[in-house]
């Protein structure tokens, strides 16, 4: 087992984002894997979700709007998973960390640095007239905020585990290398497929 001495981020992690994704020249999206209660029972959610940034800090930053389904399970189970798939579906990353999670009342400056990342067709979502799971708005009825909405929910993801499957046409020799970040240092390991 391979120890890296990289305090935030495996450096494996950021030059395959960089090579194998076009991150950050190109969008980068995952599917995001949460936890909901209902009732006596916990229930996996999966949906895609654009990240928007991944801060020299090494969080993964998502944004959603605060009354959402996955804020509340954000809010209430903060651990998470996400898988990435390279548009040539050769390359896999899944991350799983911890979130963390700020509004523009908790961090000014980094909400007003995200919002303005925000397509201007999504913006109209935070229209305190729009009601997330209510009746459908025309979205020409929906205005854009001018400031940063309280309602705009920033979801820091600070990761602990990562692993990277570059698939070779003969699947044994692919390449799943495994990060464990234990005590601040990334524990970096080449595991077998399957």
């Amino acid at each position: 087992m391979n120890i890296e001495p990289v305090k935030n981020v495996p450096f494996l992690i950021l030059t395959t984002l960089k090579e194998k994704f076009a991150f950050p020249k190109q969008p980068l999206f995952g599917a995001v894997s949460t936890i909901n209660m209902e009732g006596p029972i916990l229930i996996p959610h999966v949906r895609i979700m654009r990240i928007y940034d991944f801060t020299e800090e090494g969080q993964l930053i998502l944004l959603t709007h605060t009354e959402s389904h996955k804020w509340s399970e954000f809010s209430h189970h903060p651990h998470i998973s996400i898988a990435m798939v390279s548009e040539n579906k050769l390359t896999q990353i899944i991350v799983n960390g911890k979130l963390e999670l700020a509004t523009i009342g908790t961090s000014r400056e980094q909400a007003k640095h995200y919002w303005t990342m925000v397509r201007p067709d999504v913006k109209k979502i935070y229209d305190p007239s729009h009601k997330i799971g209510g009746p459908y708005q025309n979205a020409s009825a929906l205005q854009t905020p001018s400031i940063v909405p309280e309602t705009f929910g920033i979801a820091r993801i600070t990761p602990s585990f990562f692993e990277i499957l570059h698939l070779d046409s003969n699947y044994v020799e692919s390449d799943r290398t495994q990060f464990q970040l234990k005590e601040g240092l990334w524990h970096r390991q080449r595991v077998a497929v399957g």
